[in-house]
């Protein structure tokens, strides 16, 4: 992280790869010195978590749409959502779980 960030905090991701998926904003729930949990407001409802990985070091998730999904990118719909989270280099994807308008990911720092 560039700065600290306190709760309600913008986050910065970076979207790789827009698929089907959405997002609107990416935001702080909590955060201490090595957890970090965040909320991804979604455009897109319904959505999946398909996998998480790294990009550069930075967590990454691909949001993917599924048969409940609605609101997804026209053309795009069959497409994960490559989003990493900037701001959170040498930081690993701890869990996430998604809602019907939001998804939760929880971030710790590697040691």
């Amino acid at each position: 992280m560039t700065k600290p960030l306190h709760k309600g905090d913008d986050v910065k991701i970076s979207i790789n790869m827009q698929g089907g998926p959405v997002v609107n904003t990416a935001s702080v729930w909590t955060v201490a010195d090595d957890v970090a949990a965040l909320s991804i407001d979604m455009k897109s409802k319904y959505c999946t978590i398909e996998c998480v990985t790294e990009t550069g070091g930075c967590p990454t998730l691909f949001i993917g749409g599924s048969k409940d999904s609605i609101f997804l990118k026209e053309g795009k719909e069959q497409q994960f959502t490559d989003v990493t989270f900037t701001e959170f280099n040498g930081w690993s994807v701890w869990c996430s779980d998604c809602a019907r308008y939001t998804i939760y990911v929880c971030l710790v720092k590697k040691p």
